[in-house]
């Protein structure tokens, strides 16, 4: 008997399935881009419980007849393509001739349509696969796909399925997606019979931002226009300002069609190069269109993913085009692009003898009597001698007597910049304002001061939950508008925000009014704070277990109320965190899972200067 057999029909439906059809949201996104195909310009979203229950779609387009219909859910048939080099040149938003199939193999699915200028329509059913009988049906003009208990024969599938509000808000992401690419389209999406927006076919695509993501983002929007015989570029994108902690609020267009991909993202990296801290995005909507022969969509089953046949011309345009306006808007960069990096072996040798310089500046000045950092106190019983750079902490048993600097100046007398630093500390020192170098009984330590602080302020919240947040309240209360998406989860984000001391409420609109924040965090700017804690959660997909999600926040919390990499500390803040260190229950890693410290023993330096 043969090894190798030919696959079923129901089989090789739910292995395209698979491909095509991985949650709700993709079906949405394949049967609104069939009704966009069909030149609709009214397109109707109806969805319950998430889409579990429920999707149906309902547009104007130019219909089906019966012939049509007989064939809308075998595999491999499409009204897009006809011969081979059509591949080459496509021009529609679907083509692959799966997704019906795919869709009616794993739902209970039904299509009823009437074509342009006739009379009546037509409707007919699959269910797992099987197709049904078509028969005449009344009905409007266009078409409507109703599909029902999706995933029902795949329980695999179906236990993968997230919460309802999860599976709500990436749909709710898809259609913001495609409709901001046809304004010229009237969008309407309804979950559980409530109404989640209505979008005008008069509306223009700032009139589209502003509905999905409020007037504090359209307002402040760059436009950005390029012309060149190959490739044309519009949209807007937004100063340094306003920017993300994830790439969510990046919009990328080809052809109209929204995209991921690498040479474009590289482009907006390269744009916005010394423009933007570190960890942070720029927001942008950039539609690019040019010829189909220039780029390939048929390398990823959900054509989110393209290929162009030259990728140069295309990133050197666009990010040209991205810095001409932000230089055009008066925006200067924070630091040259490659200026952290050095332009050559002149600049870093350059920056390292003025470091050094600088360094021994702040030494001579301490030895004139002026001293350069706080008092600092000897190591125990030794007749060891030190310079008075780095903040030299002692821990003996016999007063801790203040020493003599080397050079026979006097005693730094005790005032209250002296620190009572965490037993086997000896001094430290901060580096590049990112890290601290710590002197210890058999090493020395290399701190990362947010990684550091981070960990310490998620314990803090932890160890908080037992018995509730302490919250300050704000002088002058802050709102924060949030996107369509975002609004999806606003019950459980809401709670769990009340639950670590932040104080919420509705403002009218998708607006949160925030009259007070956890005490712990202390003064912060707290519309951003609260932007970034619900962007970072929904960018990791918003758990569906609230202990999960109360767990989420917390991280994003200690994240953003951290002290950051670049920021000056003063001997006092780092003693403090240095002996908030030895406290904790778990001193290894941030709880994203980066590493605390790096430790060297004098055993390994030995070794590595090879001493023994």
């Amino acid at each position: 008997m043969p090894r190798i057999k030919l696959l079923p029909t129901v089989v090789i439906n739910k292995i395209a399935a698979g491909e095509v059809v991985e949650r709700p949201a993709s079906v949405v996104k394949e049967l609104i881009e069939n009704s966009i195909d069909a030149e609709a310009t009214q397109i109707t979203i109806e969805i319950e419980e998430g889409g579990r229950k429920l999707i149906r779609v309902t547009d104007n387009g130019y219909g089906m007849d019966r012939e049509d219909m007989e064939l809308a859910f075998r595999s491999h048939s499409t009204s897009k393509l006809s011969q081979p080099e059509d591949l080459m040149h496509i021009t529609t938003m679907g083509f692959r001739g799966e997704a019906l199939p795919s869709i009616g193999a794993v739902s209970h699915a039904s299509i009823v349509s009437r074509p342009l200028g006739s009379d009546t329509g037509c409707q007919t059913e699959i269910s797992a696969g099987e197709p049904g009988e078509v028969r005449e049906e009344g009905c409007a003009q266009g078409t409507s796909v109703t599909v029902r208990n999706l995933f029902f024969n795949t329980p695999v599938r179906l236990k993968f399925m997230r919460s309802e509000s999860a599976e709500m808000s990436r749909i709710t992401d898809m259609v913001t997606r495609i409709a901001m690419a046809h304004c010229h389209i009237r969008f309407e999406l309804v979950h559980n019979r409530k109404r989640l927006f209505l979008l005008l076919d008069s509306d223009g695509l700032i009139d589209r931002i502003r509905t999905f993501f409020g007037k504090d983002v359209a307002e402040v929007l760059l436009p950005l226009e390029s012309h060149t015989h190959k490739l044309n570029i519009s949209g807007y994108i937004a100063p340094p300002s306003l920017t993300r902690r994830d790439t969510r609020m990046q919009y990328i267009y080809l052809n109209s069609r929204p995209i991921r991909d690498r040479v474009v993202f590289g482009a907006l990296k390269g744009a916005y190069a010394g423009y933007l801290m570190s960890g942070r995005s720029p927001v942008v909507f950039a539609f690019l269109d040019m010829d189909p022969r220039e780029f390939d969509v048929n390398v990823h089953p959900t054509k989110a993913e393209v290929r162009f046949r030259d990728s140069s011309p295309v990133h050197n345009q666009l990010r040209a085009a991205m810095r001409d306006v932000l230089a055009s808007a008066g925006h200067a960069p924070l630091l040259q692009p490659g200026a952290a990096r050095g332009r050559g072996e002149a600049d870093r040798k350059e920056r390292v003898t003025r470091s050094v310089r600088d360094f021994f500046s702040r030494q001579k000045g301490a030895g004139a009597g002026t001293p350069a950092f706080p008092a600092f106190k000897p190591r125990a019983a030794t007749d060891r001698s030190y310079t008075s750079g780095p903040h030299v902490l002692a821990d003996d048993a016999r007063g801790r007597e203040v020493r003599k600097e080397k050079g026979g100046q006097g005693p730094h007398a005790p005032s209250s910049a002296e620190m009572e630093p965490p037993a086997g500390v000896y001094a430290f020192y901060q580096f590049h304002n990112s890290y601290i170098i710590v002197e210890t009984d058999d090493g020395i330590e290399i701190i990362d001061q947010h990684a550091l602080h981070e960990r310490i302020l998620y314990e803090r919240l932890r160890a908080s939950e037992a018995h509730g947040f302490a919250g300050q309240r704000l002088l002058i209360p802050e709102t924060v508008e949030l996107s369509v998406a975002e609004w999806q989860h606003v019950g459980r984000i809401k709670e769990c925000l009340e639950e670590m001391g932040f104080e919420v409420a509705g403002f009218g609109g998708r607006s949160l009014l925030i009259s007070a924040v956890p005490q712990l965090i202390g003064e912060c700017a707290a519309a951003p704070l609260v932007k970034d804690i619900i962007g970072e959660i929904l960018a990791g997909g918003a758990p569906d277990d609230m202990a999960a999600l109360r767990d989420a926040m917390h991280k994003s919390l200690a994240c953003r109320a951290a002290v950051k990499a670049g920021e000056p500390l003063s001997p006092e803040r780092m003693c403090d965190l240095l002996t908030q260190m030895r406290r904790l229950v778990h001193d290894y890693s941030c709880p994203h899972g980066r590493p605390l410290a790096l430790r060297l023993t004098l055993a390994e330096l030995a070794r590595r200067f090879k001493r023994t």
